[in-house]
């Protein structure tokens, strides 16, 4: 009996082998797996909300941000070499245990929207919210396990096919959305709302640093770090492919069954490939601090999905911006620092200084 029990938490929660290589993975499956995980269930959620809340021009921007953002965390790396330090601060591993919180309620969320309705998009609601928020739950734990088990391996192989089902759904949510509108955009629809430009910049500066506050982006860098400029490059490309057509379902999509089937399963397939990342970056971040057990990632996770039912009243709009608002200002605080430190060790700089005086 013993022996039969062992087995079983065996297959439960041991690894088999090193789950966390990705050296034998190409660039642009790697860049793939950073733009899934850089999807979020919440880049079509708000962004659609934004569009409705703050107007088209406003989204534009910030799409763009949310376009550049992954290219960024490339040519920081390459061309400021010392931001490869940035997680030995524990001020950004601060930031980095917030943003996978961040990645694992929010993208709760965003699946709680697509199968209970939602009030940043309304959508076609499949069950009572109280039966959806403890289906979410579930789905969250199942997340948990699986990663726990495959390590970035299982990440690779599974972040191809829901970017597959992710932009396939996104073709068809827009497509759809375009004939059942008759061509015609959203009434509902302004170029700007009043307030909504002025909220323009600091959404972009909020979603253009955020890949750079990614522990799990950082993670999938850190396995391949001699990669790191054509990985960012080529998830920068997979993104923004995406990104077109959330824009376009945006412009044309309403309440409908069709569409709400369509929602839901594109809310899955991003909310799971961020999750799934986040979850492994939550045992990354708790590495970094010092704690070595295996196990210390899934338990911090399983903690934070049995809060997010006390959280989920709140809108995503208003958990993106709390978050983006407190991340911004850290990354471009240590890009600025790193910049200067980069000019003082470059010997041309330095003779530039010594004639103006600067230095001695």
């Amino acid at each position: 009996m013993k022996a039969f029990f062992e087995k079983i938490i065996g297959f439960l929660i041991k690894r088999k082998g090193e789950v966390d290589d990705l050296s034998k993975f190409p660039d642009w499956r790697v860049g793939v797996s950073v733009a899934a995980d850089w999807s979020w269930g919440v880049s079509m959620a708000v962004g659609m909300s934004i569009m409705a809340k703050k107007g088209i021009a406003p989204f534009l921007i910030w799409m763009l941000g949310n376009i550049l953002a992954i290219p960024l965390v490339g040519f920081v790396r390459r061309f400021l070499p010392d931001s490869r330090h940035w997680p030995k601060f524990t001020l950004m591993l601060l930031v980095f245990a917030v943003i996978e919180y961040f990645a694992i309620t929010l993208n709760m969320q965003a699946v709680l929207t697509g199968l209970g309705g939602g009030t940043d998009v309304i959508t076609y609601s499949f069950l009572p919210r109280e039966a959806a928020i403890w289906a979410v739950v579930v789905y969250g734990l199942f997340i948990v396990w699986y990663v726990n088990k495959g390590g970035l391996k299982i990440l690779m192989l599974t972040d191809l096919g829901y970017f597959t089902v992710q932009m396939v759904s996104a073709i068809f949510i827009a497509g759809a959305s375009f004939v059942m509108a008759s061509g015609q955009v959203n009434s509902q629809l302004n170029w700007a709302v009043p307030g909504g430009m002025a909220w323009a910049p600091y959404a972009f500066i909020g979603i253009i640093t955020g890949a750079l506050a990614a522990g799990h982006q950082w993670q999938k860098y850190d396995a391949k770090a001699k990669s790191i400029f054509q990985i960012t490059l080529w998830g920068g490309l997979f993104f923004a492919v995406y990104m077109l057509f959330v824009f376009l379902a945006g412009l044309y999509f309403s309440k409908n069954l069709v569409l709400g089937i369509a929602f839901l399963v594109i809310m899955v397939a991003l909310a799971t490939s961020t999750i799934d990342s986040a979850v492994s970056g939550v045992g990354y971040v708790a590495r970094r601090f010092g704690i070595k057990s295996l196990y210390a990632g899934p338990i911090i996770s399983v903690v934070i999905i049995f809060s997010w039912p006390c959280i989920n009243n709140t809108t995503m709009a208003n958990m993106w911006t709390n978050m983006a608002n407190f991340r911004w200002p850290i990354i471009v605080f240590f890009i600025v620092v790193t910049a200067i430190i980069a000019l003082a060790k470059n010997p041309k700089t330095t003779e530039v200084f010594k004639k103006l005086y600067l230095i001695r």
